[in-house]
């Protein structure tokens, strides 16, 4: 019985009761019957009962073929200091150990498990809200992440917070009337994602140069064209953060 126990308590993150089932007893919502050797039970979920300790940092794992067996042996083989939950069909990851999940972690998976892996670094929790709010919000973003970046694969609650306001934007009406969003249309994708790695590299015109491998004339050239096109001087803060948000908005929408 209690290796059953441990067994629904690791795989739903949340702790049990299980009783031996009478046959034609009725059974509430919160309970599942199953067979176990040979026998059946009935498993009742404990609400508002967590099995996760609230510390250390935590890291929500997506995969498109996800394989939960192989990641535990990898994990367990690589970082013996990772306690790894299973929560809600997420698969997450609980540290102490600052910097062990880095931007290099899904590199390292990939080379293990042959399949795209996205991390994303959810930060110190300390309360059973914060969890689930943070769980909760990086389900709702995630095809952000992944429509957007075939190349980035580690994220942070920062991340998070940006694709959130661009979600609120995107339901707000008022925005198409404030910015003529058809002026985008005129503006070609690579030039829209100049202005955009301009940005998020610290409007530094030689670090935007060499990580995105432009010369500085030709990116100075497509800020320019888009200063012209859609009258947003992206070097100025106000109209680069209000370009930010619309065009993230229009490229994710345009693969949608």
């Amino acid at each position: 019985m209690k290796g059953l126990i441990n067994f629904f308590e690791e795989q739903l993150g949340k702790k049990v009761n299980i009783y031996k089932y009478k046959k034609g007893k009725i059974i509430k919502k919160s309970q599942q019957i199953v067979v176990w050797d040979n026998k059946e039970y009935i498993v009742e979920v404990i609400e508002n009962n967590i099995n996760i300790k609230l510390n250390g940092n935590f890291y929500l794992i997506y995969q498109k073929n996800i394989n939960k067996e192989i990641l535990d042996k990898v994990f367990k083989s690589l970082y013996e200091t990772v306690n790894i939950i299973k929560y809600n069909g997420n698969y997450i990851l609980n540290t102490n150990e600052l910097g062990l999940i880095d931007e290099n972690t899904p590199q390292i998976i990939e080379t293990e498990v042959y399949e795209k892996t996205y991390i994303i670094n959810l930060g110190t929790i300390s309360n059973r809200e914060e969890f689930d709010l943070k769980i909760d919000l990086a389900n709702r973003l995630k095809r952000y992440i992944f429509i957007e970046n075939s190349d980035r694969k580690y994220f942070d609650i920062y991340d998070l917070g940006i694709y959130n306001l661009i979600e609120l934007v995107r339901k707000e009406k008022s925005y198409p009337t404030l910015f003529d969003y058809n002026l985008i249309d005129k503006v070609d994708n690579l030039v829209l994602e100049t202005g955009i790695a301009f940005i998020e590299n610290g409007f530094n015109i030689s670090k935007t140069s060499n990580n995105i491998y432009l010369h500085r004339n030709t990116l100075i050239y497509r800020l320019e064209k888009i200063k012209d096109i859609m009258g947003m001087d992206i070097r100025n803060f106000n109209e680069a953060l209000i370009y930010y948000v619309i065009v993230k908005d229009y490229l994710v929408s345009k693969n949608m």
